[in-house]
C-alpha cells in the first residue's frame, strides 16, 4: 500500500508467548491424615536426620554432569527420601527423564533429570510371598528401605500403636483445654437484710461479654448465677492422668526406633549442653552414618542402572565422609593433640632405649599414616 509516495506495510501483530507449566512436586504419606498430632512430631524427627544428613559430603571418583545430578538430588531431597523410607518402605526414582518437548503445552516445562515416582506415575510393590514384584519402566530403579527388607514392613508399621497413643494423649489435652468449662461462679454476695438481691439477665450478659472480652479468649469462661449459689468444686484428676509422662514414653519410643539420642531434643530433661557434643558424634557414627551409608547405596545403584542405558559412562566409585561437620573436626582435633603426645613419647623412647628403636620407629610410622 503506498501513500504520498511512501510504501506503508502493516505490521504483523505480535502475539503474547504461551506462559510454561512448572511443576513442584510434593509427597504426602497415604497415612499421614490418621495421625492428627504425632505427624508433627515424626516430621521433627526425621528433620534432625536430614537436617545432619545435608553436611555429609558425597564424592564421586570420575566426576561427570550425571554423577552431580546423583549427588544433587539426594542431598536436596533427604526429608523426602526419609519419609518415603518411613512410610512406604520404598522408592522409585527415575533417572534420565526426557526434556519436555516446547510446543507441548500439556507438558510441565521443568521435569528434572532425577525424580521421584509417586502416585498415578508408578505401581507400588506387590507383595507375594516373601518377594516384592513392580513393574517398572526403563530408567526407573527401585530401593527398598532396610526395615521393609528385612521384615516387608515400613518402619511407621511398627510404630502405629504409639502414633495413634501420642494422637489420643495430646487430643486428650486438647479437649481438656478447650472444654474444661466454667472457671467459677459470681453471684450477688448472700445478704438477709436486703430483699430480691439478684442479677438479671441484661447484667449477666454484660458481664459475661466483659470477661470474655477482657480475660479469656478461649472457651474457658465465668460463669454468673442469678442469685445466691452453693458452689461445689469439680476437680479433674490431671495428676492420675500423667498425660506428660505417656507423651514423654511415646516420644522416647519414636527417637529411640529412629536412632536419635534423647540428649539432643529439648524434651527430656538430660538434654544439657555438655551431653549434647558426645550424643552429636554418637549420632554421626550410628544414625546418620547409616543413612549416609543407604544414600551411598542408592546413588550407586542409580549410576550403575543408568550406565547400562548409557554405554559411554566409565566404571566410578563413590564415597561419603564427615569432614566438614563441626563435632567430627572437635573430635578430630583431639585426636591429633593425643597422637602427637604419643609421637614425642616414642621418639624419647627411640632415643633412650636402643634395643626398643624399631618397635619405636614403627609406632611413629603408623601414627604419621594416622594423621
Amino acid at each position: 500500500m503506498e501513500l504520498l509516495g511512501f510504501e506503508i506495510k502493516r505490521k504483523k501483530k505480535l502475539r503474547p508467548a504461551k506462559p510454561r507449566r512448572y511443576v513442584e512436586p510434593f509427597y504426602m504419606p497415604r497415612d499421614e491424615r490418621l495421625h492428627q498430632f504425632s505427624n508433627s512430631e515424626i516430621l521433627d524427627a526425621l528433620r534432625m536426620i536430614s537436617d545432619r544428613l545435608t553436611a555429609v559430603r558425597f564424592t564421586a571418583k570420575v566426576r561427570l554432569i550425571f554423577t552431580d545430578q546423583l549427588i544433587e538430588f539426594i542431598q536436596s531431597h533427604t526429608l523426602e527420601l526419609l519419609r518415603r523410607l518411613f512410610y512406604e518402605g520404598y522408592v522409585i526414582i527415575e533417572t534420565g527423564a526426557p526434556a519436555p518437548p516446547p510446543d507441548n503445552e500439556g507438558m510441565p516445562a521443568n521435569i528434572p533429570p532425577v525424580r521421584f515416582v509417586t502416585g498415578h506415575e508408578g505401581q507400588s510393590p506387590m507383595r507375594v510371598s516373601d518377594t516384592f514384584t513392580v513393574d517398572l519402566p526403563e530408567g526407573q530403579t527401585l530401593m527398598l528401605s532396610t526395615c521393609m527388607q528385612s521384615t516387608g514392613h515400613p518402619d511407621a508399621y511398627f510404630l502405629r500403636d504409639k502414633l495413634e497413643f501420642l494422637d489420643t494423649i495430646n487430643a486428650s489435652d486438647l479437649n481438656l483445654i478447650k472444654n474444661y468449662g466454667a472457671l467459677g461462679i459470681i453471684s450477688p454476695e448472700a445478704d438477709s437484710s436486703v430483699a430480691g438481691n439478684f442479677f438479671d439477665d441484661e447484667d449477666i450478659k454484660t458481664m459475661q461479654e466483659n470477661y470474655r472480652r477482657m480475660y479469656s479468649p478461649s472457651r474457658w469462661s465465668m460463669f454468673f448465677a442469678p442469685r445466691p449459689t452453693r458452689f461445689s468444686a469439680i476437680t479433674l484428676p490431671i495428676d492420675a492422668l500423667k498425660l506428660s509422662e505417656k507423651r514423654l514414653y511415646c516420644l522416647q519410643a519414636i527417637y529411640t526406633a529412629l536412632g536419635i539420642p534423647k540428649e539432643l531434643s529439648t524434651y527430656f530433661e538430660n538434654a544439657k549442653y555438655e551431653n549434647r557434643n558426645a550424643a552429636e558424634l554418637d549420632f554421626y557414627n550410628s544414625t546418620i552414618r547409616t543413612h549416609a551409608g543407604f544414600c551411598l547405596k542408592i546413588i550407586k545403584k542409580l549410576y550403575e542402572s543408568e550406565r547400562r542405558r548409557r554405554a559411554y559412562l566409565p566404571r566410578n566409585e563413590f564415597w561419603f565422609d564427615f569432614a566438614d561437620i563441626p563435632a567430627f573436626a572437635e573430635k578430630r582435633r583431639e585426636l591429633v593433640a593425643a597422637d602427637m603426645e604419643l609421637y614425642r613419647f616414642w621418639q624419647e623412647v627411640a632415643a633412650s632405649s636402643p634395643e626398643d628403636s624399631e618397635t619405636a620407629r614403627i609406632r611413629m610410622k603408623e601414627l604419621i599414616e594416622n594423621l
